[in-house]
């Protein structure tokens, strides 16, 4: 789906902010996800520990499925311990308790990955959740030249609604990446593999006394499964991803660097009330390219990257005969929901030192979406194209024990070509309004502004920080959209 702006609501010091110049921060963010690309650019050992909280009102501009509103409270805590010259270990640990409201078409969570295969109706409604992630990594030096990694991460999740419908979704993610590295000189080619097992169960019940209602399985742009619809409205989603990467670069320095990533996973919806009949799947793939050239002199640097991403997700409906004692036979299957997401950003950065406590940076991009989904079987579509110009600029000053961190963001979004088809769509029906939301989000104007401050005081080995953000974006057509956070921590 199209992203208008990235902040994050909850700044962290995370590996990057703690030992590293943010300049390296943001043209490596994509290479460490190689966990021996991220324990090689480390220096220094550390903890993190912070808590926050941040609250979002987009107005208009959100997807109908993914709601308008979230307030999220967190904790988190992350480590990273040098193990003398074989090793590196680092893990982290996370608490979210959130709440989502006004979600229509959809009781169905993880939205982005199950998409379009939820669970909907026409009550707009509110989901809260608890989200618990956990972390592991190790890698080892193995002789002069090769380095080995692994890496574990799990996400449990739980999220129910107080009103009917009621759902209560329970989440499983995990994943398991395996990696190595090779230095030749000073640079390093490194690689990894990885798996994903995904798994939802999602349970919906009625307390009011007027009963139940239609609960129908969505099959993308507002249309369902309407043999399944009514009252078999449970559904499990079972999926399997793999994951493999690239990356060439040289750690804790600038140089050419330059990363490849593709990660696909294939998620089944079942209905476990239909003695667990596979109703449909949908296919994900996700493609990234990462180049960019980093140079150093004096702490400053300069960079230039340039990113491209291509996401496919392709649905198979499943067709089924004359049902016997609760079994239905599979007939055949039908191509479904399709979408293609593709993107390309070109950045220039650059850090300047006028003073030995003052440290400015200026960072130009410019940025290219399309987006496309389409579902043949009911002849709806949606395209649309947009370019992005946007100013970063930054100031670092260190007074004293002090450190002050201030960026602020400018961002122009203009559409560039947009046209859908709803056929089918009854007029002044609630899922055409959810349709025509869709299309104006996607394929309105903006204009943005966000910034962070961050607020360091260093105690003796430690520190303690302050991180405060905020966004608005401005639509011509969906209104204003306001995010906030702060976040409270140590460094030690």
């Amino acid at each position: 789906m199209k992203k208008r702006f990235v902040i994050a609501m909850l700044a962290v010091a995370s590996l990057a902010q703690a030992q590293v110049d943010s300049v390296l921060t943001d043209v490596r963010r994509e290479l460490w996800g190689n966990v021996v690309v991220r324990h090689a650019d480390s220096r220094v050992d550390f903890t993190d520990l912070h808590t926050g909280c941040s609250a979002s009102r987009r107005s208009r501009a959100a997807l109908p499925e993914e709601g308008n509103e979230r307030n999220l409270f967190a904790v988190r805590t992350s480590a990273l311990r040098h193990l003398g010259r074989p090793g590196i270990v680092s893990a982290m640990a996370e608490y979210d308790n959130y709440r989502i409201r006004n979600r229509v078409w959809n009781e169905t969570s993880d939205y982005g990955v199950v998409a379009p295969y939820c669970a909907g109706d026409s009550i707009v409604g509110d989901l809260s959740g608890e989200t618990y992630r956990f972390s592991g990594a190790y890698s080892t030096t193995v002789g002069q030249q090769w380095m080995l990694g692994a890496e574990i991460r799990y996400r449990s999740a739980l999220e129910f609604s107080r009103s009917d419908p009621r759902p209560r979704n329970v989440i499983s993610d995990m994943f398991l990446k395996l990696a190595a590295g090779r230095r030749f000189g000073g640079r390093m080619a490194a690689a990894s593999i990885g798996v994903r097992l995904y798994s939802q169960k999602s349970d919906i019940d009625f307390y009011s006394d007027a009963g139940s209602m239609s609960i129908f399985h969505m099959t993308g742009l507002d249309s369902d499964y309407q043999r399944f619809a009514g009252d078999k409205y449970n559904s499990n989603f079972q999926g399997t991803g793999w994951q493999m990467s690239l990356e060439w670069l040289k750690p804790q320095s600038g140089g050419l660097q330059a990363s490849m990533r593709v990660e696909g996973i294939a998620i089944e919806k079942i209905l476990p009330s239909i003695n667990y009949l596979t109703l449909c799947k949908v296919d994900r793939l996700d493609a990234g390219l990462t180049l960019g050239l980093v140079s150093s002199a004096d702490d400053c640097f300069r960079a230039v990257n340039l990113e491209a991403g291509l996401k496919r997700r392709k649905g198979t409906e499943n067709i089924f005969g004359a049902g016997s004692g609760g079994n239905y036979p599979k007939i055949s299957s039908l191509r479904g929901y399709e979408s293609t997401d593709a993107r390309a950003a070109l950045t220039a950065v650059e850090t300047m030192r006028p003073t030995g406590w003052l440290k400015l940076k200026v960072a130009p991009a410019v940025a290219y979406w399309f987006g496309r989904e389409e579902h043949k079987q009911v002849e709806r579509e949606i395209e649309n194209s947009s370019a992005r110009l946007s100013l970063d600029l930054g100031a670092d000053a260190a007074l004293g024990l002090v450190r002050l961190m201030l960026d602020v963001d400018g961002e122009c979004s203009r559409n560039l070509r947009s046209r859908w088809s709803a056929a089918g769509l009854q007029k002044q029906s609630s899922r055409l309004e959810a349709f025509e939301a869709r299309v104006a989000y996607l394929s309105d104007d903006c204009l943005s502004l966000a910034g962070r401050l961050r607020t360091e005081c260093h105690l003796a080995a430690s520190k303690l920080y302050l991180d405060m953000s905020f966004a608005l974006i401005k639509y011509d057509e969906c209104g204003l959209s306001k995010h906030g956070g702060v976040a409270l921590g140590c460094v030690f």
